[in-house]
């Protein structure tokens, strides 16, 4: 062929050279896509639309070289490789694996090809067509105009018609990136991102990794949305006057700030950065990263963050095309946004004659930290995540995708309930939604992760050390394939290691069984073989495990289940009880607001933890910001435990009526004396004797006497009644 003329390159494409050079040997900047093609295919009619594609397509041949400035000149075409795997024990995974090794293979910037074309026959009337591209030649919206090219060059010729004009490629892109870096409109734009990152906070991750540039592909995890939700999202944002975009974006924002506890959030929009008709039949490299600023204050909802995100659309648009690179460099250097949130609603729909296609993206080039992308497919709405894969594990993106479907499912029934708790420590309310058990705790520690949260005789863990200990359990469960919805077993008598645990198992997306360490073996065994957890954690697993980097709380649907207690069995077989997360959420709202427990209190651990007391002493303290003080194992007695409860400046105690009645007694009969610490006290299980009520009155009157009741499948207390002191 004549020699080709050298040309420069464009600036997205420059950032890409450059990007390629530090890490010469990562196939990072890959991009590929599978076509699926059922029925009958003209195979050779399909390898020369391939062949006419390339060859009009000269970014696609381009190799690289480099004098005073990087250029670009046009090689040879690529082969196109056609494979009969129909015969092998296992086609499709013999597709697979092959195409798993092409898509990790470098590409050589300065020798090419910068393509692979593969046809493979996985079936008697079934193909596979792989494409693979370098992201210097071809963006994202490239690769899908390149799949409708060839499909409609194969099937215009199989209608006797003549096709559709040829896409443009390197010539035109290079004239209209040439028109724009010598424009006005390139320095308006300069001028208001420069403005628009004016004391900006800096951006914020999900991760707490560093990165390294040269690592190799995206980690990508991908599901179909669920039907009913993808329809009741875009339900939503009609209702809201909004775009299901919008929604999406705004979900992500606030999933986000959820987890950080930040007030403002800097999402990356991918955007095309092809302002004429004639610049969208470009098959190049022309898209570019814009941040989004979007403000994330306690209280916001998804409906709120969603105008939030239309404002910054309609303010930026106009803007888009100022390269990130550039913008990056201009502000020195630093990162631009967070999470990248792409948003594609409209399905790649391809027909190859009489067969019917469907195109699936396998991977979308490089991630500095974590891209989430809503893809319209013809059988669907998918959520992919793709994350640098230094920076996240399989495990902490299953939880990601979880936690954002599980969001998008409560916001979408109710757009304006908070997606972060209105207030910090102690935002169990009743004039506003329950929040999941782990929220306040999580707000507590992002306010001090400093503050003392339990203390168990000489020792004791700050609210920092506490969500470090509940993080690193969860990640230890994930990693042992534990998953939402499961049941774990916990082996363990009562402290603070047993408290991290049952948090960490919540914060893992799974329930939590609490044994009795000194339960006889045959009830033992009977409750395990009738709740069949998924798995028995004992003190020796727990003290093996290691504190983790804060994550932000686990955000369950209300139906998922939170714990099982199993009964006591005192009027028959003890039976399992198990309590659903919008329950406990509902409970926590209802108690907190009755026992007004705050950062200032010191509550007392004292029940058994296979009893449902226990919530109530756990949840409600840690989730105000207050003390846990654990009972000390041995102390029984009326007297040894009044002391303990002064030395530990007890102010609340839940106590079992039996109990008290025994204290009532010797307060009562001026035999010990109630601590001045306390001010509230919680009796419950047994109807409390009239007699001691009222002497109760004479003696303490101003330390609050609540009396609760309520079966263990009511959630803890049905129903509550101030006996006596303060309502």
């Amino acid at each position: 062929m004549p020699d080709s003329p050298r040309r420069p390159l464009t600036a997205a494409q420059r950032g890409i050279w450059f990007g390629q050079q530090l890490a010469p040997d990562s196939p990072a900047y890959n991009t590929a896509d599978v076509v699926e093609i059922r029925g009958e295919l003209d195979t050779a009619l399909l390898v020369e639309s391939i062949y006419t594609c390339l060859t009009e397509t000269e970014g696609l041949r381009a190799v690289f070289g480099v004098g005073e400035e990087p250029w670009q000149e046009t090689g040879p075409l690529p082969v196109v490789r056609v494979l009969d795997l129909s015969t092998e024990a296992d086609p499709r995974a013999t597709a697979a694996k092959l195409l798993a090794e092409d898509l990790a293979t470098p590409v050589r910037l300065d020798a090419g090809p910068l393509t692979a074309q593969f046809v493979l026959r996985v079936g008697p009337a079934e193909h596979w067509w792989w494409q693979r591209a370098h992201h210097i030649a071809v963006d994202g919206f490239s690769c899908a105009l390149l799949l409708r090219r060839v499909a409609e060059l194969h099937t215009a010729q199989a209608e006797g018609r003549e096709p559709a004009p040829a896409l443009t490629s390197v010539t035109a892109a290079l004239s209209v990136d040439a028109a724009y870096a010598n424009s006005p409109q390139r320095v308006a734009d300069r001028e208001f991102w420069l403005a628009e990152l004016t004391d900006a906070p800096a951006p914020v991750s999900l991760s707490t990794m560093d990165f390294n540039v040269g690592a190799g592909l995206a980690l990508r995890l991908a599901i179909p949305v669920p039907a009913d939700l993808a329809d009741a999202l875009k339900a939503t944002a009609t209702r809201l006057s909004r775009t299901w975009p919008e929604l999406a974006i705004a979900a992500v924002a606030g999933l986000t700030a959820r987890r950080l506890g930040v007030d403002e959030v800097r999402i990356g929009l991918p955007v095309l950065a092809r302002s004429a008709a004639a610049d969208m039949r470009i098959a190049g490299t022309l898209m570019n990263i814009v941040p989004l600023r979007l403000p994330t204050p306690p209280g916001v909802s998804l409906a709120a963050l969603a105008e939030s995100v239309a404002d910054q659309l309609r303010r930026t648009r106009p803007h888009h095309r100022y390269r990130h690179e550039d913008l990056r460099r201009d502000t020195g250097g630093a990162g631009l946004f967070g999470p990248v949130v792409n948003v594609l609603p409209f399905a790649t729909t391809l027909r190859f004659g009489a067969a019917e296609a469907l195109a699936r993206n396998v991977s979308a080039g490089p991630v500095e930290d974590l891209c989430v992308a809503f893809r319209q497919q013809r059988d669907g709405l998918w959520l992919e995540l793709d994350a640098h894969p230094e920076r996240y594990t399989a495990a902490e993106l299953t939880a990601l995708q979880e936690e954002l479907l599980t969001l998008l499912s409560h916001s979408a029934a109710e757009p304006k309930t908070p997606l972060r708790p209105a207030a910090g420590p102690g935002a169990w309310r009743l004039d506003s939604p329950a929040a999941p058990p782990l929220y306040p705790l999580a707000e507590v520690f992002t306010h001090d992760l400093g503050t003392i949260a339990v203390i168990e005789g000489d020792r004791e863990w700050t609210y920092g050390q506490l969500w470090a200990g509940i993080c690193g359990v969860a990640e230890a469960l994930r990693h042992r394939g534990i998953r939402r919805g499961d049941l774990v077993a916990v082996d363990l008598p009562r402290g603070g290691s047993a408290v991290i645990t049952f948090l960490g198992v919540l914060q893992a997306g799974a329930a939590y069984l609490p044994l009795d360490p000194a339960a006889p073996p045959a009830r033992r065994q009977a409750v395990l073989a009738d709740a069949k957890p998924a798995l028995v954690l004992t003190a020796p697993d727990v003290a093996a495990l290691a504190p983790a980097p804060a994550r932000a709380p686990w955000c369950p649907a209300p139906h998922d289940l939170a714990y099982v207690i199993y009964t006591s069995g005192t009027t028959g077989t003890p039976k399992g009880v198990a309590i659903e997360h919008g329950a406990l959420s509902a409970f926590l709202g209802a108690a907190a607001s009755r026992y007004r427990i705050t950062a200032r209190d010191r509550v007392l651990q004292f029940a058994p933890l296979h009893f449902d007391a226990s919530v109530e002493e756990v949840y409600l303290a840690l989730g105000a910001g207050a003390r846990l003080v654990v009972r000390t194992e041995g102390v029984e007695s009326v007297a040894a435990l009044l002391a303990e409860c002064a030395a530990a400046g007890i102010t609340v105690l839940d106590l079992p009526t039996g109990y008290w009645h025994e204290l009532a007694y010797a307060v009562c009969a001026g035999e010990l004396s109630l601590p001045p610490s306390v001010r509230l006290v919680i009796i419950g299980g047994e109807a409390a004797a009239p007699e001691w009520v009222r002497r109760w009155r004479t003696s303490v009157p101003g330390v609050a006497l609540v009396n609760s009741y309520g079966p263990t499948e009511t959630t803890v207390v049905a129903t509550t009644a101030v006996l006596s002191g303060p309502a």
